[in-house]
Parts: C-alpha cells; structure tokens; sequence
C-alpha cells in the first residue's frame, strides 16, 4: 500500500515496520479507532441530556437505513478492535505516562462504546 516496503530491512517484527498512514495505522494496531472512538460517549450524552431524542433515535433504527448502516459499521469495527494487541502496540510508546494517560482515555472510550 505505498511506494516502499512495509518493512525496512524485511524483517518480520513490529520494530522493522516503516511508519503507515493514520487510519491503517490505527486498523494495524487493531484499535479500528477512527470507526468507533466517540460514539459511546456521543450516545450516553445523547441518552443523559435529552433522553425523548435518544429513544427517538432508537426508534429509527429499523427504518432509517442510512443510520443503520452507520451504526452497523461501528458494531463490525468494534468487533475487529483486539484489545491485546491494543496493549502490545502501545507497549512500544516508551514514555510510561504518556502510554497509560492515552490508553486509559481509548479503553475507557471503548468501554462506553461496547
């Protein structure tokens, strides 16, 4: 997917990969965070400070396709996300505090969205 190899020496390791562009970055790590990351808390906002719109948007479920299909890719993206390999991607962040603030915030995002 680019003009050189994925890897530069042609080793098979996760030290020997060449930076990837952001979303399949993201899909490599297995986070699928561009798909997903926000909804969760989107929708619990949407429930806690207008819950007429939220069981609104409920009900549309079955017969808006558009909104169906948005919400169906979200489902398949969070079944993609592999939270262990979400940790051994971020195991190569070296700086500790940066890896666990930025973790926690994406696990507990996933967590609201699942």
């Amino acid at each position: 997917i680019g003009s050189r190899p994925a890897r530069r020496t042609g080793k098979r390791s996760l030290e020997d990969l060449r930076a990837i562009p952001w979303v399949f970055g993201w899909a490599q790590a297995r986070f699928s965070l561009t798909a997903w990351y926000g909804v969760g808390s989107a929708l619990t906002a949407l429930q806690t400070e207008k819950p007429d719109d939220f069981k609104w948007l409920q009900g549309q479920m079955g017969s808006t396709c558009v909104l169906r299909y948005v919400l169906m890719n979200v489902d398949q993206a969070l079944a993609m996300a592999d939270e262990n390999m979400m940790e051994l991607y971020a195991s190569l962040v070296t700086d500790e505090k940066i890896r666990a603030t930025m973790m926690g915030i994406i696990m507990e995002e996933l967590k609201k969205t699942r």
